[in-house]
């Protein structure tokens, strides 16, 4: 059974002194900031952006399924109509030596910070 549409809702941040909106769509919980410190425009800009994420225009997902090193092939091969063989052959070499590796690297940093804690050893 569907939850019933409960709208979205406003607080400050307290990191940052902006408002936030949070609403549920489409089964996931979404927080955006506002990015106003006043209550009464964080208000309007809240029922702004609830209304562009409910109504579509908005998107709610962030990211890609790519690979990465996909989505540098498709870039590097959209640079290839528009730039010159000698920016593109730096682009190719920035990619290969300095991107891809920094990205390997996060993603290697994040696989061993999401890994499960051993279990504690259990009092007799």
């Amino acid at each position: 059974m569907a939850r019933k549409p409960e709208g979205w809702s406003v607080r400050k941040d307290p990191r940052t002194s902006n408002y936030t909106v949070s609403f549920r769509h489409a089964g996931q919980r979404i927080h955006r900031s506002t990015c106003r410190k006043d209550a009464r425009q964080a208000q309007v800009e809240a029922e702004r952006i609830y209304a562009e994420v409910v109504s579509g225009r908005r998107a709610t997902e962030v990211g890609s399924d790519k690979a990465i090193e996909l989505l540098f092939a498709e870039w590097l091969v959209d640079k290839e109509a528009e730039a010159s063989d000698e920016t593109v052959g730096f682009y190719t070499d920035l990619v290969s030596r300095l991107f891809l590796p920094f990205f390997e690297w996060v993603d290697d940093r994040k696989r061993r910070r999401l890994r499960p804690a051993p279990a504690a050893p259990r009092a007799a």
